[in-house]
């Protein structure tokens, strides 16, 4: 293990909070050692509330039905509520 070497850098820039959101989602790939920030679709805001809906939202585009718990294609998600 190399302690002190990074693997990827990326400058993230503070959006803007309206109403405990910021209405994005930081996206890390490990495997392709990418991070890009994705914003949250207008459907998804107005159906679903907070870091659980839409941390569910995402996980369920991200899988497929006969994705394993061990399989690499899945995703951890972590999500915080506007509280």
């Amino acid at each position: 293990m190399i302690l002190g070497q990074s693997l990827i850098s990326f400058i993230y820039e503070p959006a803007k909070v309206n109403r405990g959101y910021t209405d994005r989602v930081l996206y890390l790939n490990l495997s392709k050692k990418d991070i890009k920030i994705k914003e949250v679709p207008p459907k998804i805001k107005d159906t679903l509330i907070g870091g659980r809906g839409y941390g569910l939202w995402y996980l369920w585009q991200a899988t497929k039905s006969d994705t394993k718990w061990n399989d690499p294609e899945n995703e951890l998600v972590f999500c915080t509520g506007p509280l």
